[in-house]
């Protein structure tokens, strides 16, 4: 099967490596936007998957099993990486989507261009924490322990408690943060 390989792409804005190192996804914005998902042999990479769909991030299962798209328009796709087929969208969020998901696959973490981020548990497709006045949510991460949800947005980070969901605290107040990552062991958080 021939893949119609994205074209006019200026930049990707997000990336991300599978589980397993053998896939790399690449997400742009503008025009008609793309994503792609290529297989990281030993040879040049191939192109595997490729779709005319803005993106603003992209976050692969802990399995590897599904991607998921937090696309600029304002929902989620998520991809079965086996056969490249969209098996969900999840719709209701702002526009601009940026997404994590939690080390065990049961959270997914979403905020955008609204002043709202959530937390929805993907097994019972509930939303478990939404927090509201934020400004615009550049980036958001969760705690490989699931303990902490991390927001950067046009005025700061926030960290957030998740199981009582109070702010725990606040850093660098009117100050942008475009990208938020826990360490592996959840015991720092890098802006």
């Amino acid at each position: 099967k021939s893949i119609n390989k994205c074209t006019s792409i200026v930049g990707y804005v997000s990336l991300a490596f599978s589980p397993d190192s053998k896939h790399l996804s690449a997400g742009a914005q503008g025009g008609k936007g793309c994503v792609e998902i290529w297989s990281m042999g030993k040879n040049n990479p191939k192109s595997l998957f490729s779709r005319t769909e803005s993106v603003n991030s992209l976050s692969y299962s802990p399995d590897g099993n599904y991607l998921y798209i937090g696309r600029y328009r304002g929902d989620v796709s998520i991809i079965n990486t086996k056969n490249f087929k969209v098996i969900n969208t999840l719709r209701g969020y702002s526009s601009k989507i940026n997404l994590a998901l939690s080390d065990n696959g049961k959270y997914l973490a979403t905020g955008g261009m609204s002043m709202i981020a959530r937390l929805t548990d993907l097994e019972t497709k509930s939303v478990v924490l939404k927090l509201d006045s934020h400004t615009t949510v550049n980036a958001i991460d969760i705690s490989s322990n699931g303990k902490y949800l991390a927001i950067g947005e046009t005025n700061g980070v926030d960290l957030w408690d998740i199981e009582k969901g109070v702010l725990v605290k606040e850093f660098f107040h009117n100050t942008d943060a475009f990208s938020v990552h826990f360490s592996p062991d959840g015991r720092q958080l890098f802006a």
